[in-house]
């Protein structure tokens, strides 16, 4: 399979449910505002912007006259994205354009913030990303990245009918398609922990890391807009039996990490059983969940040219 087939379903095309919109807790990134000193950004690149929604939460806490630029590789997040901002009466302040992370369509030192959300762990060469991040921003610049641990996130609402085996098995699933993701060359999904160390090595400077305090939580009759938002991308992943993509996807990334192709069918039937199970939960109001995940906040700030 070349990579034209392996890419020809949109990137991220699962993960872009209205849940995406419940990500973050605003007072939070009002805080790491003060931290990083976003008042002072009149310009700022969001990189594989997607449908918008990092930039969204990222404009309130910038300077009031202040501009984002999204770039994204896909045509249709570029339209959606635009489409959002015209709704929400921002489109004088949020513009996009396709291009890649990999060459982005923008001169040197352009912007006080160069920043992604979710982005670096899908590059095959997530330095490289970063190298064209620090190429366009400014000296003296910031470029702030959100990446999770998703091998933590996996074992956060374990469902207690499963046993011990069973979740151990879950999680070695887990561990194998994501190494075996990475072995691949096609971006490794807990990136979050590498890229503070992948910042030092493109040059950066005052690293300073952080993690969300976003929880997301599933409690009976789960009538908030979250949890209603949640409640749907469950039926959805359950009802289109995906995981992190479709079966084939998953199972050649669990034999590139090391997985035995025979016991392939067991384990996503497993996976499959619990993605059900968990809607079964749902609907008997049986499911209650504190929501927790591990996602990293890394800035970093590109030096000042010699004097």
């Amino acid at each position: 399979m070349d990579r034209e087939d392996r890419m020809s379903k949109r990137h991220s095309e699962d993960w872009f449910g209205d849940w995406r919109d419940h990500w973050w807790n605003q007072d939070f990134v009002a805080l790491l505002g003060q931290r990083f000193g976003l008042k002072a950004v009149m310009d700022a690149l969001d990189v594989g912007s997607g449908q918008g929604h990092w930039g969204s939460v990222l404009l309130p806490h910038l300077d009031p006259a202040a501009t984002i630029v999204g770039v994204d590789r896909e045509p249709s997040w570029v339209e959606t994205a635009t489409q959002r901002a015209l709704s929400r009466g921002c489109e004088a302040r949020l513009s996009y354009v396709q291009g890649t992370a990999e060459a982005l369509p923008f001169p040197d030192n352009s912007f006080d913030l160069v920043t992604c959300q979710t982005v670096l762990m899908h590059l095959p060469d997530p330095s490289a990303g970063l190298v064209e991040m620090v190429r366009v921003a400014r000296p003296g610049g910031l470029v702030l990245c959100v990446e999770p641990n998703n091998l933590a996130n996996s074992v956060c609402g374990i469902d207690p009918t499963l046993t011990t085996d069973e979740v151990v098995t879950l999680f070695e699933m887990e561990l194998r398609t994501q190494r075996g993701k990475a072995a691949l060359g096609e971006g490794y999904n807990s990136l979050g922990d590498a890229v503070p160390g992948l910042m030092q090595g493109v040059g950066l400077t005052d690293i300073a890391i952080y993690t969300s305090d976003k929880a997301i939580p599933m409690l009976p009759p789960y009538a908030t807009e979250e949890a209603q938002a949640m409640v749907a991308e469950c039926r959805q992943m359950a009802d289109s039996q995906r995981w992190f993509g479709d079966e084939a996807l998953c199972r050649r990334y669990w034999i590139a990490g090391g997985g035995a192709p025979e016991v392939w069918p067991e384990r996503w039937a497993l996976r499959m059983r619990t993605q059900r199970t968990t809607v079964t939960r749902i609907d008997a109001g049986e499911l209650a969940s504190a929501g927790g995940s591990m996602a990293y906040i890394v800035g970093g700030r590109k030096p000042q040219d010699p004097a």
